[in-house]
């Protein structure tokens, strides 16, 4: 085992170093933390100077801690989580925890100070699927706190949540779809949308499109990337999860569309959708979505609700979950089949023609 107070770097999977450093606390244990860099010269400064620092000031008043700068350095400076986690982590943070329990100090922490911000929670309106996020958060970062004898242990063992069944969500049936297809058609957006409900594909997804992740000889297009929203603006992050890294098949009349599409001055590296060689914004082919709804006078759907409508359009032609899955880009089948894939009234009406033509009823 590495000397506590020698600089021992280690390389991550992620390509990052980092070294771990100690600092003094006032009960007179240690609590170790780290420095994180992808260049190992730069690491070793940074460690000497956190390490300058813990000597200089000798201590840390871990009894002036509080819940709300605890979470927050969590959720600003932990690495390893992807931006668009981190910023949902922030929002159930900042609005649902700290405005309870953040400025309690962190070694006062309760399991029934915790559970009645879970019944504030719900009280004030919010539904029991925020209550949830609440307590991902919590038993994440707590776990920490515990190995750092920061708090007592066990906090969130007995934590106890009420139970949440999800709205079934609305979803167009196949005519509403073939409907929306001929109303985007000369739409600024229109191959967006054409990707949203012919593949599935995310937003940010479909937003971040290249020209040379469509290989036209092999009739492949390649999913590698996404756009998110971010303070500055739209920025390009890593997929969602690795099984969201896939190829799909290139089908005729979205291969037709790119052709349309493709100029004597695009570039591989360029996006397919840009507004002057920038990323377009997420949120203005969403707020454009809602407009093309309202004045086609179609079933009222939040955009994810075409993702959904593919994966029930797969179902219904008969393509195996698995293909969906690999299609959607789920870790699982059963992500598919649980929460994407939906039944129409027509639907169980036709299972139930061959229902009876099976018993003769």
């Amino acid at each position: 085992m590495a000397s506590k107070d020698k600089f021992h770097p280690i390389k991550r999977k992620d390509g990052l170093y980092m070294a771990y450093y100690w600092i003094n606390l006032l009960d007179g244990s240690k609590k170790r933390k780290a420095v994180y860099d992808r260049d190992k010269k730069a690491l070793r400064e940074k460690w000497r100077n956190v390490v300058a620092d813990n000597i200089k000031n000798a201590a840390v008043d871990s009894q002036s801690l509080t819940v709300a700068s605890y979470l927050m350095d969590w959720v600003e400076n932990t690495v390893g989580i992807k931006e668009t986690t981190r910023k949902g982590y922030r929002s159930v943070i900042t609005n649902h925890i700290i405005p309870r329990i953040g400025k309690i100090r962190l070694s006062s922490l309760t399991t029934a100070r915790i559970q009645g911000m879970i019944r504030e929670i719900v009280k004030d309106g919010n539904s029991v699927r925020t209550t949830q996020f609440v307590k991902i958060i919590l038993s994440q970062v707590l776990e920490i706190a515990e190995d750092e004898n920061l708090v007592r242990p066990n906090l969130m063992r007995h934590v106890k949540l009420e139970s949440y069944t999800p709205e079934e969500r609305k979803v167009w049936n196949l005519n509403e779809g073939r409907k929306f297809r001929e109303i985007i058609e000369g739409e600024k957006y229109q191959f967006f949308y054409e990707m949203y409900i012919t593949y599935g594909l995310r937003r940010g997804e479909a937003i971040a499109l290249k020209w040379k992740d469509i290989d036209f000889k092999e009739k492949v297009i390649h999913i590698k990337r996404e756009a998110i929203v971010d303070k500055g603006g739209p920025i390009i992050s890593t997929l969602k999860t690795e099984d969201s890294e896939r190829d799909l098949p290139l089908i005729p009349c979205i291969a037709k569309l790119l052709n349309n599409m493709r100029s004597i001055n695009q570039k591989p590296d360029d996006y397919i959708l840009s507004n002057e060689g920038k990323l377009i914004s997420p949120d203005s082919v969403s707020r454009r979505f809602r407009v093309i709804v309202r004045n086609a006078g179609l079933p009222d759907v939040v955009l994810h609700s075409l993702r959904h409508f593919v994966a029930t359009t797969l179902k219904n032609a008969g393509v195996e979950p698995t293909d969906a899955q690999k299609i959607l880009g789920h870790s699982t089948p059963a992500t598919t089949m649980k929460f994407y894939q939906h039944s129409h009234m027509e639907d169980k009406r036709r299972a139930y023609d061959k229902f009876m033509d099976f018993t003769d009823f």
